[in-house]
């Protein structure tokens, strides 16, 4: 296939623009479609739904994150089935996941719905906040089992090479989002639950996407169900292949909840800024995530046809492309952090306490891809303890007690620095973790 042989054959460079681009793209649109919501609502100048939305951040999170485990852990798994030329396998892994992903979102869905009061009281919401999580919470988990289904195959058609393919189905339904958050936030008057309704929507047209493309097109995955298997050989490596990537989204989403519960204390406008400035932030964490994301499968590949020194040339090469990228964008968000967050809510206190959020969480800019090249490296290697202890690390190990002890002594300085700080500690171990796996394989 001509995939396979991109893998194989074409030069270093020339694969990591061709699956880089149509990565960053996609997390570009991703980032702009996590943008959108917060964009429109705060043009309400309603802080107080800003911050509800910013408040149950770490529900969407979890939604990915189950995504994430079927997908991420799927791509590596039928990368490395393919490089060992296992057809067989390949479209085994590739229905489990899509068949998965539905169960795991329906069961998701209901279980967040009949615990809809306690989870929005560990968020941290209030009287001022509380109605507007629920509602923005309520439809955002009806639309889980598209949600989980999206982001599953989305990272799974990447695994035969089709960046593209994931790219634009990321890239409509994202698009149908950020067309109908105007209409129904601010020319309907719906606020967080049109912003809701927008979400879902753009979900369930990247899902018709995908299904399009695997039924009609695809040239080695399958949603047939006749290929649907729990077989440990095809359950397993997936489930542990993704658990990394999902354990890390987790306790993102656990590090959200707890930042969001202390950052309370300072008020709803500290979480609004918060909110805000975690944004452009994210802007520069998920594009250097998107470079090394693109080359997992190429990795992976490589890795199941023995093809070491390959692999370990792609490594070196997006390791420097990393590097620079952060640096660049680093320095862009410094320039411009006070009109970005202006943009978003035009409050001077919010834009105060945004400024300088900004500046303390992103420090560690321009070295944070290493950390994401480290863990796929990993995954991709089938690695996933190493990988796995990276995220625990870096959201749970390091993180959470960074975040009581610099709150305690450094108050909103301490909450601000937690995560550089476990960033440049989790990414030295990654380092480490990956010269003695390496070290291992080519023994």
């Amino acid at each position: 296939m001509n995939n396979e042989k991109m893998f194989r054959e074409e030069s270093v460079w020339k694969v990591l623009v061709k699956t880089s681009i149509p990565t960053i793209i996609t997390m570009f649109v991703v980032i702009l479609y996590n943008m959108a919501d917060i964009f429109f609502i705060g043009k309400t100048g309603d802080a107080m739904q800003v911050a509800a939305l910013s408040l149950t951040t770490p529900i969407f999170t979890l939604m990915s994150a189950f995504g994430t485990l079927v997908g991420s852990g799927g791509c590596s798994a039928i990368a490395i089935a393919m490089g060992k030329k296992e057809d067989k396998t390949v479209r085994s892994m590739s229905s489990f996941c899509c068949y998965s992903a539905l169960i795991i979102g329906t069961v998701f869905a209901i279980v967040v719905l009949l615990m809809m009061n306690p989870i929005l009281r560990l968020l941290g919401t209030n009287e001022a906040t509380y109605t507007f999580a629920k509602t923005y919470m309520m439809i955002l988990v009806l639309g889980a089992p598209a949600t989980i289904f999206s982001s599953a195959c989305g990272n799974m058609v990447r695994a035969e090479g089709a960046v593209k393919v994931s790219m634009f189905g990321n890239l409509t339904g994202s698009l149908v989002n950020i067309a109908l958050d105007p209409l129904l936030i601010l020319g309907l008057h719906m606020g967080v639950a049109g912003a809701a309704i927008a979400t879902v929507i753009g979900n369930l047209i990247s899902c018709l996407f995908y299904l399009v493309y695997i039924l009609k097109k695809s040239t080695c995955l399958s949603l047939h169900i006749k290929n649907f298997s729990i077989r440990k050989e095809i359950s397993i490596p997936v489930l542990t292949l993704g658990f990394p990537t999902t354990i890390g989204v987790l306790l993102s989403s656990l590090s959200s909840a707890l930042s969001n519960n202390i950052l309370v204390g300072y008020g709803e406008v500290a979480v609004a800024a918060m909110g805000v400035a975690g944004k452009l932030s994210m802007i520069v964490t998920m594009l250097q995530m998107a470079i090394c994301t693109g080359i997992q499968p190429v990795l992976a590949y490589n890795f199941g046809a023995g093809s070491l020194k390959r692999m370990m040339e792609f490594i070196k090469k997006t390791g420097i492309v990393t590097i620079l990228t952060g640096l660049l964008l680093t320095i862009i968000s410094f320039i411009i952090r006070s009109a970005f967050i202006s943009g978003f809510i035009n409050d001077p206190e919010v834009i105060a306490y945004g400024e300088r959020m900004v500046m303390g969480t992103m420090v560690t800019g321009p070295f944070i891809g290493i950390y994401y090249l480290t863990t796929n490296f990993l995954q991709a290697t089938a690695k996933p303890s190493f990988a796995s202890l990276m995220s625990l690390l870096r959201q749970g190990l390091i993180f959470i007690p960074m975040l009581f002890i610099l709150s305690r002594f450094a108050g909103l300085n301490g909450i601000i620095f937690a995560h550089p700080v476990s960033d440049l500690l989790s990414t030295a171990v990654g380092i480490g973790l990956c010269i003695i796996h390496y070290r291992k394989i080519t023994s």
